[in-house]
């Protein structure tokens, strides 16, 4: 069984070294701090193989069963999430002679327990992690549950009931606000790899000059950074809204066209399609706008931990800051 075949390889050598066709890095999130499109710029590279499946979620899940108990969770718990290490280590069957092979899953960053479990099979993982303002991460997230079908609440109201959510055990996706708390979850990582094995970028400086920030990881990673120097650089995973409700529940509710293409196609095919068929169907231009007084009261709430933040990583986090306090 082949994901992907070889396109004629770069020859070189890499620090981390394949423990019985595991990855030997990671990128943990966070989620919509363009995750997505970091995949496909790296997935190009010659000298780099990704998981086919984009966020496997394994090494959160791993040898559990998943009980998520939220109104659209049952899908996530019995399509969405790898548990197995046999079935994880098939995604990188495909691997031939590349240097760097690696996989995407945001929810490695906010789920306590996985950094450990990462230590704990692949030691010498490279752990790569994109922060973007946790007020508008908060947003997009939101908007892209909108965009799904999954959220029914307005975004202030769903802000309110995360802790409920939480202890009724729905899933990870709908703390909004919780994940944007970055201070402790970088820190286990920086605890449990080392600074010399964990990279932090900004969403900022991906949007501002993408190949800089890729050379940047090309050479974190061992590869041949220069193949960023004319790359076409497009942005992937964007948020919008639905034109047709009828071809958005074709593709994301449970329907026997779904349950058909579950049992025939392979999952890494239907990742995709649907992606193909989302890029036709969603309006990316007219989406609602924050809040001003919500936006604020955020940067509030977020503020002491946006510092914090910035001291650990030893970055200039001002810009998230509430304009008073630039």
């Amino acid at each position: 069984m082949m994901f992907r075949t070889g396109i004629g390889r770069l020859q070189g050598s890499y620090s981390g070294a394949i423990h019985n066709m595991l990855p030997n890095f990671l990128i943990v999130g966070a989620a919509k701090s363009g995750t997505t499109s970091v995949y496909e710029y790296l997935n190009d590279h010659p000298q780099v193989y990704m998981s086919p499946v984009k966020e496997p979620y394994f090494f959160s899940f791993m040898d559990t069963v998943p009980d998520f108990r939220g109104p659209f969770d049952e899908k996530t718990n019995k399509e969405e999430i790898i548990t197995s290490r046999t079935e994880y280590e098939l995604l990188y069957e495909g691997v031939t002679d590349e240097i760097a092979i690696g996989e995407s899953s945001n929810a490695y960053l906010y789920l306590e327990g996985t950094a450990e479990n990462i230590k704990k099979l692949v030691p010498a993982c490279k752990i790569v992690i994109i922060l973007r303002d946790p007020v508008s991460r908060a947003f997009s997230h939101f908007l892209q549950h909108k965009m799904l079908g999954t959220e029914t609440l307005e975004f202030e109201k769903a802000i309110e009931k995360e802790n409920e959510r939480k202890q009724k055990n729905w899933r990870w996706h709908y703390q909004y606000a919780d994940q944007g708390m970055y201070y402790g979850q970088v820190k286990r990582y920086l605890d449990v790899f080392g600074r010399e094995q964990v990279k932090v970028y900004l969403f900022d400086n991906l949007v501002a000059d993408p190949a800089q920030m890729m050379i940047n990881l090309g050479q974190f990673l061992g590869i041949d950074p220069e193949f960023y120097n004319n790359y076409d650089f497009q942005r992937f995973n964007k948020t919008g809204l639905p034109k047709s409700q009828t071809m958005h529940h074709l593709i994301r509710h449970q329907n026997p066209v779904r349950k058909i293409a579950h049992a025939v196609v392979p999952l890494f095919l239907r990742e995709r399609m649907v992606s193909f068929i989302e890029k036709i169907n969603y309006n990316y231009e007219d989406k609602p706008t924050l809040d001003p007084d919500t936006k604020m009261k955020l940067k509030r709430l977020f503020e002491p931990d946006i510092k914090k933040t910035a001291g650990l990583i030893g970055r200039d986090l001002t810009m998230w800051l509430p304009e008073d306090r630039q």
